[in-house]
Protein backbone atom coordinates (compact mmCIF):
# COMPACT_ATOMS: atom_id res chain seq x y z
CA UNK A 1 0.00 0.00 0.00
CA UNK A 2 1.48 3.28 -0.71
CA UNK A 3 0.36 6.29 0.77
CA UNK A 4 2.73 9.07 -0.05
CA UNK A 5 0.36 11.61 2.02
CA UNK A 6 2.16 15.38 2.66
CA UNK A 7 -0.27 15.66 5.66
CA UNK A 8 -2.52 13.43 7.14
CA UNK A 9 -4.22 13.24 10.71
CA UNK A 10 -4.48 10.05 11.73
CA UNK A 11 -3.99 7.45 9.26
CA UNK A 12 -6.93 5.13 9.01
CA UNK A 13 -5.65 3.83 5.65
CA UNK A 14 -2.70 2.80 6.96
CA UNK A 15 -4.00 0.77 9.53
CA UNK A 16 -7.16 -0.87 7.25
CA UNK A 17 -4.04 -1.88 4.93
CA UNK A 18 -2.00 -3.42 8.10
CA UNK A 19 -5.41 -5.15 8.62
CA UNK A 20 -5.82 -6.43 5.75
CA UNK A 21 -2.18 -7.71 5.63
CA UNK A 22 -0.73 -5.58 3.16
CA UNK A 23 2.73 -4.19 3.66
CA UNK A 24 2.69 0.17 3.74
CA UNK A 25 5.22 2.71 2.31
CA UNK A 26 4.15 5.78 3.43
CA UNK A 27 5.48 9.45 4.69
CA UNK A 28 7.50 9.92 7.47
CA UNK A 29 5.33 13.10 7.52
CA UNK A 30 2.78 14.42 10.04
CA UNK A 31 0.89 12.11 12.05
CA UNK A 32 2.13 8.92 10.22
CA UNK A 33 4.82 7.99 11.73
CA UNK A 34 2.64 7.95 15.23
CA UNK A 35 0.42 5.92 13.86
CA UNK A 36 2.67 3.24 11.98
CA UNK A 37 5.75 3.40 14.38
CA UNK A 38 7.97 0.75 13.08
CA UNK A 39 5.34 -1.29 10.95
CA UNK A 40 5.73 0.45 7.98
CA UNK A 41 8.32 1.96 5.50
CA UNK A 42 8.43 5.45 6.12
CA UNK A 43 10.35 8.05 3.15
CA UNK A 44 9.90 11.32 2.18
CA UNK A 45 7.02 11.91 0.11
CA UNK A 46 8.13 14.00 -2.36
CA UNK A 47 11.44 11.09 -3.05
CA UNK A 48 9.83 9.69 -6.25
CA UNK A 49 13.11 7.63 -6.15
CA UNK A 50 13.42 6.38 -2.60
CA UNK A 51 9.86 5.30 -2.99
CA UNK A 52 10.53 2.78 -5.88
CA UNK A 53 13.53 1.55 -4.70
CA UNK A 54 11.46 0.50 -1.42
CA UNK A 55 8.34 -0.50 -3.91
CA UNK A 56 10.93 -2.82 -5.92
CA UNK A 57 12.42 -4.05 -2.74
CA UNK A 58 8.55 -5.37 -1.28
CA UNK A 59 8.36 -6.96 -4.08
CA UNK A 60 11.48 -9.31 -4.68
CA UNK A 61 12.70 -9.90 -1.26
CA UNK A 62 9.55 -12.12 0.13
CA UNK A 63 11.43 -11.77 3.72
CA UNK A 64 11.12 -7.81 3.64
CA UNK A 65 7.60 -8.26 2.57
CA UNK A 66 6.57 -10.89 5.27
CA UNK A 67 8.39 -9.09 7.86
CA UNK A 68 6.12 -5.45 7.52
CA UNK A 69 3.48 -7.83 7.16
CA UNK A 70 3.98 -9.34 9.86
CA UNK A 71 4.15 -5.29 11.67
CA UNK A 72 1.63 -4.58 10.41
CA UNK A 73 -1.26 -7.32 11.82
CA UNK A 74 1.05 -6.49 15.31
CA UNK A 75 0.56 -2.86 14.75
CA UNK A 76 -3.09 -2.45 13.99
CA UNK A 77 -4.09 -4.97 16.52
CA UNK A 78 -3.33 -2.19 19.34
CA UNK A 79 -5.66 0.16 17.58
CA UNK A 80 -9.90 -0.61 17.95
CA UNK A 81 -12.99 1.48 17.68
CA UNK A 82 -13.66 0.37 21.23
CA UNK A 83 -10.58 1.40 22.68
CA UNK A 84 -10.95 4.79 20.71
CA UNK A 85 -14.77 5.02 22.34
CA UNK A 86 -13.56 4.19 26.06
CA UNK A 87 -10.54 7.01 25.65
CA UNK A 88 -12.79 9.81 24.22
CA UNK A 89 -15.35 8.58 26.98
CA UNK A 90 -12.53 9.15 29.47
CA UNK A 91 -11.63 12.43 28.17
CA UNK A 92 -15.59 14.14 28.80
CA UNK A 93 -15.69 12.41 32.16
CA UNK A 94 -12.26 14.39 32.51
CA UNK A 95 -13.15 17.65 31.26
CA UNK A 96 -17.11 16.83 32.49
CA UNK A 97 -15.83 16.34 36.10
CA UNK A 98 -12.94 19.67 36.00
Amino acid sequence: FLYPSLRESFGIPLLEAMACGTPVLSSHTSAIPEIAADAAILVDPTDVEAMATELLRLDKEEAYRRDFIARGYHRCCQFSWRRTAEEVRETYSTVHSS
